[in-house]
C-alpha cells in the first residue's frame, strides 16, 4: 500500500484565508474592477462590493453596456468565472481587469 503525505500547515492557511475573505464580504469591502469588453475597449474601474456575485457583474454589464447576460462569459487571468461565486471567491481584488 502506498503512503500519502499531507501538509497540514497549508490547510490551516486556507481556513485563515477563507475567514479573512468572509470578513471582507460581511464588512462590505469594495474592489475597483474594470472590464475588457468584446469590442476591445476597457471600461473605467467600477467599485463593487466583494460579496457580490459574478452574476451581479453580468447584470451590471447588461444594464450599463447592453450586453446580454445569458451570452456573457467572464474570465480573469484565463479562468472562467462561475455565476454563483462571489467576487472575492474568484480572486477579484482592487485593480482587477475582467475579460468579457
Amino acid at each position: 500500500m502506498a503512503s500519502v503525505g499531507l501538509d497540514l500547515s497549508a490547510a490551516g492557511r486556507d481556513e485563515e484565508d477563507k475567514a479573512a475573505r468572509v470578513a471582507r464580504e460581511i464588512g462590505g469591502e469594495e474592489a475597483g474592477v474594470s472590464f475588457r469588453l468584446p469590442d476591445g475597449t476597457q471600461t473605467a474601474p467600477v467599485n463593487v462590493q466583494v460579496g457580490q456575485t459574478v452574476m451581479f457583474l453580468k447584470a451590471m454589464l447588461e444594464k450599463e453596456h447592453g450586453l446580454k447576460m445569458a451570452s456573457l462569459e467572464l474570465t480573469l487571468s484565463g479562468a472562467v468565472l462561475i455565476d454563483p461565486l462571489s467576487i472575492s471567491d474568484c480572486g477579484i481584488g482592487g485593480g482587477s481587469s475582467v475579460v468579457v
